[in-house]
């Protein structure tokens, strides 16, 4: 078996292929206007659909848009979607050797946020939810209704 000279060749997902799959999978645009935006020529697309992990993100992303999503959600996914593309960027920030020790430091933190790596721990019980229990003991007694709200526990 040869293996690839470099991680590129490896895999034929990049950096942007989120945001591709979206594009494939929504089709707002024509595949043409795509594909010079994503400046991927068809044989290049032929190539990433035959990658197991480029299909399923393209299926992700047609099972998410046909849902029925509100727009704030449809809003939240695109932003994950834009912070895992720039992730190659921000790692390339942390080790540049150009690059300033604050703007590392910076990256590192917002890379570490992203992952909720520094996120504090919720304490147990910080947000109640209310119930109602209503317990109905036939036709001719009235329901007992008990209302209340979660200790969090």
């Amino acid at each position: 078996m040869n293996l690839p000279a470099t991680v590129g060749e490896f895999n034929a997902v990049s950096d942007t292929d989120s945001r591709l799959a979206i594009e494939i999978a929504v089709q707002l645009r024509p595949i043409n206007e795509i594909l010079v935006a994503y400046s991927t020529s068809r044989s290049e697309l032929a190539t990433k659909l035959k990658d197991p992990m480029f299909r399923d993100m393209v299926k992700q992303a047609k099972s998410i848009w046909s849902s029925d999503l509100s727009i704030k959600e449809r809003i939240r996914l695109k932003s994950q979607i834009l912070v895992e593309d720039s992730l190659l960027s921000i790692f390339s920030i942390i080790h540049g050797p150009d690059n300033a020790i604050p703007a590392k430091l910076d990256a590192f933190k917002q890379l570490a946020r992203v992952a909720e790596v520094d996120a504090p721990e919720r304490a147990k019980g910080d947000i109640g939810t209310r119930f109602t229990v209503q317990i109905n003991l036939g036709d001719t007694t009235k329901p007992v209704i008990i209302e209340g709200e979660t200790n969090g526990a």
